[in-house]
Formats: C-alpha cells, structure tokens, sequence
C-alpha cells in the first residue's frame, strides 16, 4: 500500500445498531480502510491516498461486536 497523505479517525458508533443500547464499549482492535482518488490536474493526474481508522465496540445488552466499518459507509 502506498503512504497515506492523511489519516483520518473514524468516530465511534454512539449506541448499537442491533438493539439501541448506550454506551458501547470501547476495544482494543481496530479496522482501516485505505480510499485511493486520482485526481485530474493541469500537469496530469494526482494521488491522493486516505487511510480511515476506527475502533471496534461492544454492546454488553446483546453481546454484538461492531465493527467500525459498518460507520465508513464508503
């Protein structure tokens, strides 16, 4: 993969998509997602390269992991 121009951290989830509870609990794993755009510019094309970052939570009410990746929605 080639080096990001910039990273960016994805908020966390507020409450559980399955059930609604609130507050979900934080973990320690986390997903990335890399989005490459080529853009056209006067002198060619340009890359822009963005890694997305985001934490996994937890609901303690039904027991489901979320994955920060349900919130890229890229």
């Amino acid at each position: 993969m080639p080096k990001p121009n910039k990273i960016v951290q994805v908020p966390q989830v507020d409450a559980c998509f399955k059930c609604g509870y609130t507050p979900l609990k934080l973990m320690e794993t986390t997903t990335s997602r890399t989005i490459i755009e080529l853009v056209l510019a006067k002198n060619g094309v340009k890359k822009i390269v963005t890694k997305y970052l985001g934490f996994h939570g937890y609901c303690a009410k039904c027991a489901t992991k979320l994955s920060s990746s349900q919130t890229f929605r890229i």
